[in-house]
């Protein structure tokens, strides 16, 4: 028995001291960001035409044609599609064969002055009538542009299948000025509309930047950023970064939308306790401001929490922090 205990407790010791040797995981990791005055919100999005309006399908079947060059300049009533149906048409010809068998049935009682001619009349009306519709709506259709306007339809090829009312085939707007579009929350909203005057800077993965205006949606759930385009520099579709210097708040605590983990418990994050290891900090979220979350409950301003480099970390893993700095653009406060 007691060379039993002296083997369990060296291969106690020996299990600690690999655990202590467990190779420390390279993070990243700042401090909570605390915010008393004014913040630059940071949002992605997607160079778009302005002043868009979307056009759906009037027919449910294939796209046959297209009348226009991508991202050409079409005017009011141009035809820019011929939508056609290629399913099969067992309906309409079984409606046809039904009508037929009408028409003949009514033919023969008219000739033998049957009384149930009358009804078989009013039959093969109600018949005529459906199979006009169900022929209707089988021939292809010709949509045509509801006003004038730079048209992008690059998600719609030939042989598309479409529903009827359902199925956007084009995006027709303008491309002076172009917008982003990005979803804000109910807190976002109060500071965009408290300061009206906020400047929007359009950054794109090349380093350039573009200054433009604010404008919220009458529901306050999406805002846009216009930018003036006279030389067409700004293209529609190119992925950009919207900064929104100068947004007045109260006094928060913000953590990044990439630091949160979210679980049927609750959320949390991970952050550098006093030993340089990884420990879990569940977390109550108030409203999104950006790229940013409110933080109501859970840390506090001295917290270091990991940004980058959580993948397979547990309670207690060694860690080889790599700091983010305070200064970083996507969190400055601005005075």
């Amino acid at each position: 028995m007691k060379i039993f205990f002296a083997i369990f407790f060296a291969m106690t010791i020996l299990l600690t001291g690999c655990a202590k040797q467990e190779p420390p995981v390279e993070v990243t990791a700042q401090k909570v960001h605390s915010v008393d005055g004014t913040l630059t919100l940071s949002h992605t999005g997607t160079i778009a035409l302005s002043d868009a309006t979307e056009i759906r399908s009037p027919l449910s079947g294939s796209v046959m044609e297209k009348f226009f060059a991508e991202g050409a300049t079409v005017t009011e009533e141009q035809v820019l599609f011929k939508i056609g149906v290629i399913d099969d048409h067992s309906e309409l010809l079984q409606a046809k064969a039904e009508l037929a068998k009408l028409r003949t049935d009514l033919a023969q009682a008219l000739a033998a002055r049957d009384p149930s001619a009358d009804e078989l009349k009013l039959e093969v009306d109600e018949k005529q009538e459906l199979v006009k519709q169900m022929d209707d709506a089988a021939k292809p259709g010709m949509v045509v542009s509801p006003k004038a306007g730079r048209i992008d339809a690059t998600n719609t090829p030939l042989g598309m299948k479409v529903t009827a009312e359902e199925t956007v085939l084009a995006t027709i707007g303008n491309v002076n000025p172009v917008s982003v579009r990005f979803d804000v929350s109910a807190q976002e909203a109060r500071i965009l509309s408290a300061t009206p005057d906020l400047t929007a800077r359009l950054k794109l993965s090349d380093g350039s930047t573009f200054d433009g205006t604010i404008k919220l949606s009458d529901d306050a759930t999406t805002a846009q950023a216009l930018f003036d385009n006279p030389d067409e520099t700004l293209t529609p579709g190119t992925p950009a970064q919207i900064e929104i210097a100068g947004a007045k708040v109260g006094s928060v605590l913000l953590v990044p939308e990439n630091a949160i983990q979210r679980r049927e418990d609750g959320d949390f994050v991970f952050v550098v306790d006093s030993d340089k290891e990884a420990a879990a900090k569940k977390i109550s979220l108030g409203d999104r401001l950006g790229t940013y979350f409110i933080v109501t409950n859970g840390l506090t301003p001295n917290d270091l929490v990991i940004v980058e480099g959580m993948t397979g970390l547990r309670e207690g893993t060694p860690l080889k922090l790599r700091e983010k700095g305070e200064g970083t653009r996507d969190k400055r406060t601005m005075d």
